[in-house]
């Protein structure tokens, strides 16, 4: 952007290259115009009164309104015209590859089967916890037996016996 700035501003206005001191009238003098402001020529003409001379010289360039327009919006336009496609290159550049796509989709496979697991064991805990309930309630109800108490089983052994009875359900199932 920078470089069309200073490109466009020196078409606009060149450095002094000698060439209005070769023109030796009014109309040659004046003849070279700007290039986005055609009002404006790159010559001056002047008259001196005292000496009756007239010089045709170099006119320091003085920017107007219209000539910052024109250079903004060319400016612009070309910058876009430019940078469109670049970003488009760069995008397909940068794109990812295969490889890193099976990554990833190998990455979710995984989870799912992550997930899928620990579903599976969260439901053989609840229904051992289900089993070693009802047997401990099955327990602590015939633990009388017509008036003497029965033989009480440890809760560990009641644990692992529920357990066992949730893990031989969830193998036949």
């Amino acid at each position: 952007m920078m470089f069309l700035l200073a490109l466009l501003y020196d078409v606009e206005s060149p450095s002094d290259d000698g060439s209005c001191l070769t023109f030796v009238n009014e109309e040659s003098c004046l003849n070279r115009k700007s290039v986005f402001d055609t009002t404006v020529s790159y010559c001056d003409w002047n008259y001196d009164v005292q000496n009756d001379i007239s010089t045709c010289s170099y006119r320091n360039p003085a920017f107007s309104l219209k000539v910052i327009i024109y250079i903004s919006v060319i400016v612009a336009l070309l910058t876009a015209i430019i940078s469109y496609p670049t970003d488009i290159i760069f995008e397909t550049l940068s794109a990812p590859v295969a490889d890193e796509e099976k990554a990833a989709a190998q990455d979710s496979a995984i989870t799912q089967i992550g997930k899928q697991v620990t579903k599976v064991a969260r439901r053989a805990s609840n229904a051992a916890m289900n089993v070693a309930a009802a047997t401990k309630n099955k327990v602590n109800r015939n633990s009388y037996v017509g008036g003497t108490v029965t033989r009480k089983l440890p809760g560990s052994t009641e644990a692992a016996h529920a357990l066992a009875t949730a893990s031989m359900t969830v193998i036949a199932e």
